[in-house]
């Protein structure tokens, strides 16, 4: 083919080539009407077939190369939530989640005497690489102070997508690394159908959304109860510390008050006994909690019940709560408005 008809198969860039045209010649023997209609005879016609066919192959060849290539450079950030010396569950089914999009898995542990956590993640399966920041400002994991650690390692790997827990502390602090990296972060996903689309849930979890992210960076959080804990055993990730980055100083950690219970945690439970406003006060909550006792079950509330200020907004179960996905729940005094606007469960995958 001529430098001429290479060039008008890509007539200008962001159009598609046109093999086709060039393709679909209509050769007849003898140099026939087709042939002569457009100047080709048998010979000519076959032999720019033939090219315009090989091109075609050779660019489709190319693009399945290039998407490989892509695959291959995949490379995700996940930002660990814990403790220091425990790892918060959600972490692990955000690493599940970042496994499912192909390419190198790294854990960014950032806190105070955090050792035992990166040691837990470099057992972790799917986990290449465990990166380790201590400093006194990360603790209490301020999402002020964070976001320059993340901005920095993010320059320094290059990662393709950056994600965290859909907890508070991820809700927290990636809006605040997309608006930094100029991207759209995507909230709350539940499935992953490929490395640049996410499928979410809108209206309340009445619908889902199917989103297709063109950013430089993906930018997003995980919904734990959508993917399967990773499992804590057979992985050796090496460890590797990397540079603190200067105190910002907007924010300060100043007190943290824990409940401690022997109940399980309320969005990895597998058993819940939530309550409403029917219970009438806090007291009556202890019937849930002696439930829940029996049936090692962990338990919830309805907006209205917190709002009332029946039970702490830590128990609170729904839309504007927390995300549960129980195997067995158990609803007790909500109204059908509690039961339908606050109560929201996702199957596990």
């Amino acid at each position: 083919m001529s430098r001429q008809e290479l060039c008008a198969c890509f007539p200008r860039p962001g159009r598609p080539p046109s093999f086709p045209r060039l393709a679909s010649v209509a050769v007849t023997g003898g140099g026939g009407a087709a042939g002569s209609a457009r100047g080709y005879g048998e010979a000519e016609g076959a032999e720019r077939r033939t090219g315009a066919e090989t091109m075609f192959r050779a660019v489709a060849g190319g693009q399945l190369r290039r998407a490989a290539s892509l695959l291959r450079f995949q490379s995700t950030l996940v930002i660990a939530e814990h403790a220091n010396d425990t790892l918060a569950p959600i972490t692990l089914n955000t690493i599940t989640a970042a496994k499912r999009l192909g390419g190198e898995v790294s854990c960014l542990v950032a806190g105070t005497k955090c050792d035992k956590v990166a040691q837990d993640l470099s057992k972790v399966a799917g986990v290449a690489k465990v990166l380790v920041a201590q400093h006194d400002a990360y603790k209490g994991l301020l999402p002020e102070e964070l976001t320059p650690l993340i901005l920095a390692t993010q320059k320094q790997f290059n990662y393709t997508h950056i994600c965290a827990g859909a907890s508070a502390f991820g809700k927290n602090l990636l809006p605040r690394i997309a608006a930094k990296l100029d991207v759209a972060p995507i909230s709350d996903i539940i499935a992953i159908k490929s490395p640049d689309t996410f499928v979410r849930t809108i209206y309340a979890g009445n619908a889902l959304c199917t989103v297709k992210c063109d950013e430089k960076v993906k930018v997003f959080s995980v919904r734990g109860t959508s993917f399967e804990a990773a499992t804590t055993s057979g992985g050796s990730a090496g460890s590797e510390e990397v540079s603190s980055t200067s105190p910002v100083g907007i924010s300060e950690w100043l007190d943290q008050k824990l409940t401690k219970t022997d109940r399980p945690e309320l969005t990895g439970a597998k058993v819940v006994v939530s309550g409403g406003r029917g219970l009438k006060s806090g007291e009556n909550f202890k019937l849930l909690y002696d439930l829940a006792d029996q049936l090692h079950a962990a338990v919830g509330a309805s907006r209205a019940a917190v709002d009332a200020g029946f039970v702490p907004n830590d128990m609170q179960v729904g839309q504007t709560g927390k995300i549960v996905a129980p195997a067995w729940a158990a609803n007790l005094a909500l109204d059908f408005q509690e039961a339908n606007s606050n109560w929201e469960t996702r199957p596990v995958s």
